[in-house]
């Protein structure tokens, strides 16, 4: 039989020991603090894309209030907006616009998400006649800077990995 004494004055030695416990502590804290400092990187993009977006669609409204809406198509009015962002890889591909007539100033306004590419759905685009109430919505699809990890996990929607940066404006075609 196998006294307790070694066994005991070993386990108190181990106890004692403090080799290692920072290692221990760096691996529990890291992870996290990474995890916090991409979340601040991805936010941070997230906002420029957001911001860049909604005064590339504002600049763009402006001349839309004044212009011949009918020669302008979907595809002219995303290459203005993706000239105007200049934040976005594969601009054209990865956005949408929809354009959409109101008969008057009481109609419901269209909810504010934007049917966005990678959410596979083909959006509307009227440009109106003049003096007509328009609401324009842009997404444009992007992938997380960091996927997997801190904020980019919950930002995608759907199986893509992608998220939509929205935008949407109101203005009234005007009169000739």
């Amino acid at each position: 039989m196998t006294r307790p004494l070694p066994i005991l004055k070993a386990s108190l030695r181990l106890a004692r020991d403090r080799r290692g416990a920072t290692a221990v502590e760096f691996a529990l804290v890291v992870p996290l603090f990474l995890a916090m400092v991409f979340s601040i990187f991805e936010a941070g993009w997230l906002m420029t894309q957001t911001i860049m977006q909604d005064g590339a669609l504002n600049r763009i409204v402006r001349q839309l209030r004044i212009a011949d809406n009918a020669a302008i198509s979907a595809d002219d009015l995303k290459q203005r907006i993706c000239a105007q962002a200049m934040v976005f890889t594969d601009c054209a591909a990865n956005t949408t616009v929809e354009l959409i007539a109101l008969s008057n100033a009481s109609d419901t306004i269209p909810e504010t998400v934007a049917r966005c590419v990678h959410r596979g759905t083909v959006p509307a685009y009227r440009p109106g006649e003049r003096s007509e109430l328009m609401f324009v919505r842009v997404c444009t699809s992007v992938r997380p800077m960091t996927p997997m990890l801190g904020l980019a996990v919950a930002l995608p929607d759907g199986d893509t990995g992608a998220y939509g940066i929205n935008s949407y404006a109101a203005f009234v075609n005007e009169p000739q």
